[in-house]
């Protein structure tokens, strides 16, 4: 399933600014479309886990 920026950052519970620094930082694939940024939300998850394990935060 892809996310559109505002969805994502929704999903992720951080605002569209920190997706975009992701993104530009290459950390979050995404693609540029006439709609805006698009990622897939397998990714945006992977990294959210990734980030709560590392911090020690559980869901």
């Amino acid at each position: 399933m892809e996310l559109s920026l505002s969805q994502a950052a929704q999903r992720a519970h951080v605002t569209p600014t920190a997706i975009i620094a992701l993104i530009r930082s290459q950390i979050l694939p995404a693609e540029w479309t006439v709609r805006g940024w698009l990622m897939r939300a397998d990714d945006l998850d992977r990294l959210v886990d990734q980030a709560s394990r590392a911090s020690g935060v559980t869901a």
